[in-house]
């Protein structure tokens, strides 16, 4: 939100919560778009994203939603992911009771991205 928070001057509720150290983290939890490799895949809400499929531990975020999307054509999914915003293209594992689902990383705007579809 830099860019928006950038431009305005005036005070507004959560300035504060934006502008603390911890919110300005690189690695934080940031949302992505999640992408199984599989199209038809649903990915479960809840399990956790992470980057060796052996190390299943290791969790560096979750899954928030997932649904299949009839628009696209596939399941699509978000989550918040550690330092997600530079991760874009990244595979990671799906984990969740016990299963592993190979996804990649990517943004969370699935749908007409360039706003080409957007008739105002």
């Amino acid at each position: 939100m830099g860019e928006a928070l950038a431009k305005k001057s005036e005070d507004f509720v959560g300035r504060r919560s934006l502008e603390r150290v911890e919110a300005k983290r690189p690695d934080r939890l940031q949302l992505v778009g999640l992408a199984a490799d599989d199209p038809g895949t649903v990915l479960p809400v809840g399990a956790h994203v992470v980057a060796d499929p052996k190390a299943r531990l290791d969790s560096q975020g979750y899954v928030t939603s997932s649904c299949l999307s009839e628009a696209l054509g596939r399941a699509t999914a978000l989550g918040l992911v550690q330092g997600g915003r530079s991760r874009h293209g990244e595979s990671a594992a799906i984990y969740c009771n016990g299963r592993l689902w190979p996804a990649h990383i990517v943004s969370p705007q699935w749908y007409d991205p360039k706003g080409e579809r957007l008739i105002a």
